[in-house]
């Protein structure tokens, strides 16, 4: 009687392997290490065929499956399969590019309550590729009040992380406490120049532009109570030499 064998190998498998690392490790790869598939077969002799990965290798983010095929001598198979799965996380916050701290001095008693200030809008990159803006209380070129006040930029990434760029802008103001002189006259009248004058009937010279000046007369004349060109364009000035 021929005794023939139909029954495959024995194989001893290894279960699914569940790994977490770190996003942006490295390598792209992870080594992962797991106990050979093995196989024994009632003929004495087994046969690895083939398989895909060996302990130790390296394994992409994702679910990877794992495969080995066993043959003994008549031919007869078994395959081992099992997954290796590797996880990512973020747990690094993103990389903010922020401003130094801006001082400012502007004039006491500027029309304007508060004082516009631009500055280079903070940024910011994450090893995930995105990194977006959740808040901010300032933006580049708004108004800021006299004093000290502290510009929040909050970013995020997609796994929640945060990272925040805070720099001040301090408003400083000043004045002009002592008279340069122009309404008292210890600036002279020949320190007082303009690019031109209305000199008919109303006599508008430099030396017009003085505080609290009123029109008066000035033989069939009249002298301005201010300074006034001779010509209407944008390339009209005076100037006023201190002591």
């Amino acid at each position: 009687m021929i005794r023939v064998d139909t029954t495959a190998p024995d194989v001893v498998c290894s279960e699914d392997i569940t790994i977490t690392v770190e996003l942006g490790r490295p390598t792209p790869n992870t080594s992962v290490e797991f106990i050979q598939p093995s196989a024994t077969d009632t003929s004495g002799t087994d046969l690895l065929v083939s398989s895909n990965y060996d302990s130790g290798d390296e394994f992409p983010v994702g679910a990877t499956v794992v495969e080995y095929v066993f043959a003994d001598e008549s031919g007869n198979e078994a395959t081992c399969n099992f997954t290796v799965i590797v996880n990512s996380i973020d747990t690094v916050a993103p990389d903010v590019v922020c401003n130094d701290d801006i001082t400012v001095t502007v004039e006491l008693g500027m029309s304007a309550p508060k004082t516009s200030i631009e500055f280079i809008q903070p940024s910011a990159t994450d090893m995930s590729g995105t990194a977006l803006l959740v808040s901010s209380n300032y933006g580049s070129g708004d108004g800021f009040p006299v004093g000290s006040t502290v510009v929040e930029h909050v970013f995020a990434d997609e796994s929640g992380n945060q990272a925040t760029c805070n720099f001040t802008i301090t408003i400083n103001t000043y004045a002009f406490l002592d008279p340069v002189g122009i309404e008292s006259g210890a600036i002279p009248d020949s320190s007082m120049t303009a690019s031109s004058a209305w000199d008919s009937v109303n006599q508008c010279f430099p030396e017009r532009a003085r505080l609290h000046l009123v029109r008066e007369e000035k033989g069939e004349n009249f002298l301005c109570g201010a300074w006034l060109s001779h010509y209407r364009d944008t390339n009209q000035w005076i100037q006023v030499r201190s002591a």
